[in-house]
């Protein structure tokens, strides 16, 4: 049975498409109905195609993320909320709050990569700090920090953090799982070296690094070809301006200078200084 019959069993949610609205990683998206609260809702499952040996993996790494993700945004508005976690036949589904994207093709932040003022890029980061904060705060490294993964909810004016389907535990005091556990994956660019080269080093450094190239990519898309270096002037792309001292100072600081003790409460010292026109 395809995974359109398979959720059309569901009696709290009607799906409102035959195939999904997208598909990445292991997971498919849906966008839903909620009979139960009458709003729309998105339905994460695990893709169809995956062979039975990754299954396995998947639907651990796919419940962890659902568990990690509603815990944490019970504390925190920027972390996109799972509201419902259940499996029907053998297929694993999650439910969260459908993101209203207004006339954007899609909710995620990724059209703004070199498109965004530094007014707007900075609010971003502020956002993204505070759902990046808790996680650490609360042992987990996101480890996929990028603007595909950050979403602009435009009825409310918010940015949310999403996807944690690449978790890593560093601290097992959220949910019960070994601290080296980790899939593999994430983007290129928004790891530092070292941890392209092995990711087991992903830590919460790593997050703050890919904080800092996120920033700098919605200013300037050439961030994403930064190979750890930052250019003598930083550009605002949409405004056809320098960007001021003090965001060059932060990019140089968190992706020139990073270290292995970098937090988000350094990051945000930086942030604070940068000055919006």
């Amino acid at each position: 049975m395809t995974f359109d019959h398979l959720l059309s069993e569901l009696f709290r949610y009607t799906i409102q498409s035959r195939r999904p609205l997208h598909s990445g990683g292991c997971g498919d998206l849906w966008r839903a109905h909620d009979r139960l609260f009458g709003e729309d809702v998105a339905i994460k499952t695990i893709r169809s195609d995956l062979t039975t040996q990754a299954l396995a993996k998947a639907q651990a790494s796919f419940a962890a993320e659902a568990i990690v993700a509603a815990r944490l945004s019970r504390k925190c508005l920027n972390i996109v909320p799972v509201r419902d976690l259940g499996r029907i036949d053998s297929t694993l589904y999650f439910v969260m709050d459908w993101i209203d994207a207004g006339e954007a093709k899609s909710a995620d932040i990724s059209h703004l990569i070199g498109h965004s003022s530094m007014a707007t890029a900075k609010q971003i980061l502020l956002h993204a700090c505070e759902a990046v904060g808790l996680a650490h705060s609360e042992g987990i490294v996101h480890s996929d920090i990028a603007p595909w993964n950050i979403m602009h909810d435009k009825s409310s004016d918010i940015y949310l953090l999403a996807d944690f389907g690449l978790l890593k535990v560093a601290e097992s005091n959220l949910i019960s799982i070994p601290s080296k556990s980790l899939l593999q994956g994430g983007r290129l660019a928004f790891l530092p070296h070292y941890a392209r080269r092995d990711i087991g080093r992903v830590s919460y450094a790593t997050d703050v690094f890919a904080l800092a190239v996120t920033f700098w990519s919605l200013l300037d898309p050439q961030a994403l070809r930064h190979e750890d270096r930052t250019p003598p002037v930083v550009r605002v792309v949409r405004d056809q301006i320098d960007a001021p001292p003090e965001a060059r100072s932060l990019i140089a600081r968190f992706i020139e200078g990073h270290t292995e003790t970098d937090s988000v409460s350094q990051f945000l010292s930086y942030l604070h200084r940068v000055p919006v026109r």
